[in-house]
């Protein structure tokens, strides 16, 4: 079984994929740097040329671990701001519901 690595080309995601897998689909070509891989052990997209010994050799273009998008928009990290948004819109919703049955029934 793989160890929870995705990747995603041309809109199509697939996986799970092993860190040794990605390596060869690198070697042959299959993976390019800029393609996106998801390790669920971090929760993040990012572009594969940012995953530690995908490309032995070759020098980073960009530096560092970049994330490929903010955590706010990882929507299965808990804690995320995604879901403390939709706690509020709904304690909204309960408020226009508790407002309008008070001014109905009383």
């Amino acid at each position: 079984m793989g160890e929870g690595w995705y990747l995603r080309k041309n809109g199509d995601t697939k996986g799970p994929y092993s860190l040794e897998q990605l390596s060869t689909f690198a070697k042959e070509g299959k993976l390019k740097r800029e393609d996106m891989v998801y390790d669920e052990k971090s929760y993040r997209w990012r572009r594969a040329e940012h995953v530690e010994g995908l490309f032995p050799g070759e020098p980073e273009m960009y530096g560092g671990d970049e994330e490929a998008l903010p955590d706010y928009w990882d929507f299965r990290k808990k804690g995320g701001t995604f879901q403390a948004i939709m706690a509020l819109l709904g304690a909204l919703v309960l408020f226009i519901i508790a407002s309008y049955l008070f001014r109905t029934f009383f």
